[in-house]
């Protein structure tokens, strides 16, 4: 293992040492009484977060020397970076489909769509008004396309297409381009009614035919528009290892075992140095560490740490704006010239920056994320279409008489 995988974990130590001053404060206080039945999955995120964080610290040093975006060569920081965004895939099929389980008929999909609305897209405004900045102040604030375009240009960036704004060619960059997953999550969301319907009316047989497609889309993938099939399977995986957590003839408790968090460690490494990222044996590996913490284990209490949890409380800010970080330090200030660097000298400033994009990710989770969390959770756009049909189904009945 090279010096620069360990600085990696070093900066996982010091990263977990910054969330435990976070959990001094008395603005994250409200998580201490808090109780999650799969508190390991909750501590997990942001772990998955910082290591999308590692995967592309990496790529802008490659950015930096060779003008390209592309994969950067070592393994595991590649690997860290998709199996992060592999398992968060996992998590979103696991909790949803929990859900449906949980709730079966009583399930209220304008809630359900209205609260997923609020939790996704104020960051990811922030996100999106901040590229907007700097792609005008590269600019010098000047109009490099018309604002007709401008505005279809922002109008994609809302339907998570992406592009460049005022002619910026570094547009995605800014955000290293991590919009791209949240296209697959409403994906997902818009195919939950059909999904319900399968698992509660069409039970086994229309189950086993999805999971079959997910694994034939897989290893033949199809492209159509934005999207490819591809990802598909890891929304599946997640949603199988909910079904055998609910199932009651499958009872495996996997908390505190030290055995289990040993083979876990074995998963993690085996994911990460594995050299062909995402072929069928290695989502077989991640998808049984998932499997896994779904279970309970918890990585030597690794996963139940406040600091752990307070990271995945956080986390969906991490992913979203390091970027933005990445970004405004070695390109907008420039602070260190790293074309007259190697690798494992750029590799120092990872705690560094890694904490920067935490303090970021705590203001702004305290500041966008959770107000407009709260006010999702009130359901004024549903309760406001309720009274409308209401109201006109009121107003029908008097005209027909």
């Amino acid at each position: 293992m090279s010096i620069n995988f360990w600085i990696s974990i070093f900066s996982f130590v010091c990263f977990i040492g910054v969330a435990r001053l976070l959990t001094q404060l008395k603005s994250f206080s409200f998580l201490n009484g808090r109780s999650s039945r799969f508190e390991t999955v909750d501590g997990l995120r942001g772990f998955l977060a910082l290591s999308v964080f590692f995967h592309h610290f990496v790529i802008t040093f490659y950015w930096k020397l060779n003008g390209a975006w592309t994969r950067p060569p070592e393994d595991y920081y590649q690997n860290y970076g998709k199996v992060g965004v592999g398992i968060f895939f996992m998590i979103t099929g696991f909790l949803f489909v929990s859900k449906i389980l949980k709730d079966k008929e009583s399930l209220n999909w304008l809630k359900l769509y209205e609260s997923r609305f609020f939790r996704i897209f104020p960051l990811y405004v922030f996100a999106v008004v901040s590229i907007t900045i700097v792609a005008f102040d590269s600019a010098g604030y000047q109009l490099n396309s018309s604002l007709e375009d401008i505005l279809k240009q922002l109008i994609r960036w809302g339907l998570f297409i992406g592009g460049n704004i005022n002619e910026f060619q570094d547009s995605w960059i800014v955000i290293a381009g991590v919009d791209w997953t949240l296209k697959y999550e409403w994906l997902f969301y818009f195919s939950l009614p059909f999904l319900s319907f399968a698992l509660l009316k069409g039970r086994l047989p229309a189950v086993a035919i999805i999971i079959f497609l997910c694994i034939v889309f897989f290893v033949r993938p199809i492209g159509f528009t934005v999207f490819t099939t591809k990802y598909f399977l890891l929304f599946a995986v997640g949603g199988i290892s909910s079904w055998l957590v609910s199932s009651h003839s499958f009872k495996i408790d996997l908390s505190g075992s030290k055995i289990a968090s040993i083979v876990a460690v074995l998963f993690i490494l085996s994911s990460l140095f594995y050299p062909r990222t995402f072929d069928l044996f290695h989502v077989m590996i991640i998808s049984l560490l998932f499997v896994f913490v779904v279970l309970g284990c918890d990585l030597f209490g690794l996963l139940r740490m406040k600091s752990a949890i307070i990271l995945g409380e956080i986390s969906y800010s991490i992913y979203l704006l390091h970027g933005l970080v990445l970004y405004f330090i070695f390109t907008h200030l420039q602070v260190v010239d790293i074309k007259n660097m190697d690798s494992t000298t750029y590799s120092l400033f990872m705690p560094l920056i890694g904490i920067v994009v935490i303090i970021l990710s705590s203001l702004t989770y305290l500041f966008i994320e959770k107000p407009f969390l709260e006010i999702g959770k009130e359901y004024r756009i549903t309760k406001a279409l309720k009274l409308l049909v209401t109201n006109a189904n009121k107003a029908l009945q008097r005209t027909s008489r």
